[in-house]
């Protein structure tokens, strides 16, 4: 940013120019119509059609933790779920019941009856449907699988999918649409992926042997319409990238920059364009956007980056918000994209976690951060990017609420409202 030493007028660089991002500026905004003070006022969705399509109206801060649940998992967690609208979460254990459900109340997550038949011994991940409706547990213990439907407030134990897999599942993915999901593991053929049939679940063929995973498995990551699939193996090339056509599944040319090592988890938007993958390795992330031949190109990292290895990663279903775990206060980090497709960081939690996340998850409205760990209380939730609603007035973000990277303390925070 300049200032005109006589005019005064102000000249931003093109990346902060986009609408809905804040800059932070000791220079007088106000004579520039395009720019509101982040003051916390409401305005009207007429006035900022723009700036209502993108900042909404808040409904809580962003990255409040919520309260302890009075009920905590029985033990160290080995994986987490959570529903599209983070209303329905679940912690996976090593120690009965093997898995914990919760459901928010509005204020805070309450503990939900167990299952009357649990999982076979200590789950080693939990996934779950946009809906909350359909959920898998993993464990070491045959039949590998455990599936769960959920009707109202009740989780009822379903029918072992038909086909099943002959070896300690590792963990498993859902489609956004509750149609597909896949299991992953340490012996070939590494991944089973089944197809849904009302409540039934049936394994698909493979793709041809030369298309199938070279190592042991440890995630996957579908797109809402399970269209778009990703294995994670610990062999280069580190991510397997398929697409799916009725019941057959085709393997995508590897991106030409790759992941720098074996990954933690991946994550799609709800289209399946956006592609987020998470590695212990530095830069600990990997970014891809799916270009028009259908193929994933590498995008920019965002200028602030964790010093620490991440542990996951998620992305909102509508690209618009990027999740990283990782394992150095203050444990994570939350962007927004930017039209150009880069990722600016947005504001710090403001009561963080007291410890990294072994795992975690974020759900596709970006409302919920689920962090589960081996110390007590097992689990940290918060409140993440707000929700929007449609009434004819919004509120501008408060300057308490927002951050900009690298910008001088005694200044004001301004929002970008019209192009």
């Amino acid at each position: 940013m300049s200032v005109s030493p006589t005019s005064g007028v102000v000249s931003l660089p093109p990346y902060v120019q986009a609408v809905g991002d804040f800059i932070r500026t000791m220079a007088d905004m106000s004579t520039d119509p395009k720019y509101l003070l982040a003051d916390g006022s409401n305005v009207l969705k007429t006035d900022y059609p723009e700036l209502f399509a993108v900042v909404g109206a808040a409904v809580y801060p962003p990255n409040t933790a919520i309260a302890t649940p009075a009920v905590t998992p029985p033990g160290a967690a080995s994986g987490c779920a959570s529903s599209a609208d983070g209303t329905y979460i679940a912690i996976a254990t090593g120690a009965p019941s093997y898995v914990t459900f919760y459901e928010f109340d509005g204020t805070n997550y309450v503990k939900m009856a167990n299952p009357a038949a649990l999982p076979p011994g200590a789950a080693s991940g939990v996934s779950c449907d946009d809906a909350g409706v359909y959920w898998a547990v993993t464990t070491g213990a045959p039949n590998y699988i455990t599936l769960y439907k959920r009707t109202g407030s009740t989780f009822t134990k379903i029918a072992d999918p038909v086909g099943g897999i002959g070896a300690a599942a590792a963990g498993s993915k859902w489609s956004g649409d509750g149609n597909f999901f896949t299991a992953v593991y340490g012996a070939p053929p590494y991944m089973t992926n089944f197809e849904r049939s009302g409540d039934t679940f049936s394994a698909m063929a493979l793709p041809i042997l030369a298309d199938q995973p070279t190592g042991a498995a440890s995630g996957a990551a579908w797109n809402t319409a399970g269209t778009q699939l990703t294995i994670l193996q610990g062999p280069p090339p580190y991510i397997l990238n398929y697409s799916r056509s009725g019941s057959t599944l085709t393997r995508l040319a590897s991106p030409i920059t790759l992941p720098t090592g074996a990954c933690s988890q991946a994550s799609y938007s709800s289209d399946g364009v956006y592609l987020c993958v998470a590695h212990p390795a530095a830069p600990f992330l990997s970014l891809y956007k799916k270009n028009s031949s259908g193929l994933y190109r590498y995008l920019p990292l965002p200028a602030i980056m964790p010093a620490a290895a991440s542990s996951g990663v998620g992305i909102s279903g509508n690209a618009r918000f990027l999740f990283l775990p990782y394992g150095a206060p203050p444990f994570f980090n939350v962007y927004k994209k930017r039209s150009d497709d880069t990722f600016a960081l947005m504001p710090l939690e403001e009561d963080p976690p007291s410890g990294a996340a072994t795992v975690s998850a974020f759900s596709a409205d970006g409302s919920t951060i689920v962090l589960a760990n081996a110390p007590p209380p097992y689990m940290n939730t918060f409140r993440a990017i707000s929700p929007y609603d449609s009434t004819t007035r919004f509120s501008l973000p408060s300057p308490a609420l927002t951050q900009v990277e690298g910008s001088p303390v005694d200044s004001l925070y301004w929002v970008r409202a019209k192009e």
